[in-house]
């Protein structure tokens, strides 16, 4: 395996070739307003100078896809997708409406599906990626994978994907988020379902991730926790001791003043390459923590806190690690998958984010897609982890 502010109104976003030995390879488009899906399709492969391999999609809203599926496939084309707490694209942030990226052929993939995940994340994971591979006429780049986080443990089904595809070739995608999760393969809308795309790049492939938090309180030790709940810290309810960490002991938080409170203020586990691995906060069940994912007994955690200017920049930090394996070639496409917190925590700057994400890209910029997703997915080289949360993962293909 190889290793590797709304500006504008437009709908498509087509990338321009540098020159004859870069031709087409992918191009964006996005639709707003009710039934989005399918009008986001046709503009994304409209973009195109050959016939559409691979069509990734992003609906946002109650409305965007069409009440009981059934849009339209092209031939010989594979519509994957999921649903978020928003959609990017171009022209930048699309609340209500529908993100789409079209590939053409050159671009090899294979697609897996399992479905019933619940309480089986794992044997979903390995099952789902083992058929994307099986599917994929090339060599694996990149796996890409798509959740329900509704299912269960994310990382059980990033975990199972890692059993098949080894430590060599990349992981990275998200789960699903907005008023009804949803994933999409071809022309139904699915749940309960971890969905692979194995992809075989024409060129170097680059996956950039960052979250912007900084520790901002003493470390404490999870002395009791039971699935995502984090129980007790330091011997004591969890709940109480985060707010002490956070400077609000001595204050009574009503629970929506807690969550939002909770969405600045994640907690993390130091890694021992330095890094943290944030866990996100949902909110507070009596004295207990309900967390994205589980962290177990005897682990450290820190309390972290983000500001709007460490999510920008931050964004830019994930844009660049992209690009560095590409070397001197252009990025000609880019996928997004962004933390539907760190859209709530940067709030009325979001699209001062948006677009210093798409603007960290150098002319000619690619054709690009994403969304703010419900835990976001990066294992490069780093073991069977790779489950996010408050963080940005961007894929790069030149």
């Amino acid at each position: 395996m190889n290793q590797t502010a709304n500006r504008s109104t437009r709908e498509l976003n087509s990338w321009m070739p540098v020159d004859a030995a870069t031709a087409s390879l992918a191009a964006g488009a996005a639709a707003h307003g009710s039934a989005a899906l399918p009008r986001a399709i046709k503009g994304a492969i409209a973009g195109l100078d050959g016939p559409a391999g691979l069509v990734l999609v992003f609906p946002s809203g109650r409305d965007a896809i069409p009440p009981g599926g059934g849009w339209a496939v092209p031939e010989g084309a594979s519509v994957v997708g999921i649903t978020g707490n928003g959609a990017i694209a171009a022209t930048g942030s699309v609340e209500d409406g529908c993100a789409a990226i079209a590939f053409e052929r050159s671009l090899a993939h294979g697609v897996g599906i399992s479905r019933g995940a619940g309480g089986a994340q794992r044997e979903a994971g390995r099952a789902a990626a083992a058929e994307a591979l099986f599917t994929l006429e090339g060599e694996p780049d990149v796996l890409l994978l798509f959740l329900d986080p509704r299912s269960g443990d994310q990382s059980e089904a990033i975990a199972g994907a890692y059993e098949v595809v080894g430590a060599s070739l990349p992981i990275a995608g998200g789960a699903a988020g907005g008023p009804g999760p949803a994933q999409i393969i071809g022309h139904r809308a699915v749940r309960d379902s971890v969905i692979a795309i194995a992809l075989d790049s024409p060129g170097p492939l680059g996956i950039g991730t960052a979250h912007g938090c900084r520790a901002e309180a003493v470390p404490s030790t999870v002395t009791r926790s039971e699935g995502r709940l984090l129980v007790d810290l330091d011997g004591r309810p969890a709940a109480t001791v985060y707010q002490e960490k956070l400077g609000y002991g001595e204050i009574e938080l009503p629970d929506e003043a807690f969550e939002r409170v909770a969405i600045t203020h994640p907690v993390a586990q130091p890694e021992l390459h330095g890094e943290a691995r944030i866990r996100h906060v949902l909110r507070r069940e009596g004295d207990a923590l309900l967390c994205a994912t589980h962290i177990p007994v005897d682990a450290a955690v820190e309390f972290m806190h983000e500001e709007p200017d460490d999510i920008i920049a931050a964004s830019g930090t994930a844009v660049r690690e992209a690009l560095t394996p590409l070397g001197t070639r252009p990025a000609r496409a880019a996928l997004l998958f962004d933390c539907a917190g760190r859209k709530r925590a940067v709030a009325a700057l979001l699209d001062e984010e948006v677009f210093g994400l798409t603007d960290a890209f150098p002319a000619p910029r690619p054709a690009l897609a994403g969304l703010y997703t419900h835990g976001e997915i990066a294992r490069v080289r780093r073991g069977a982890k790779g489950d996010l949360n408050h963080a940005i993962v961007v894929v790069a293909l030149s």
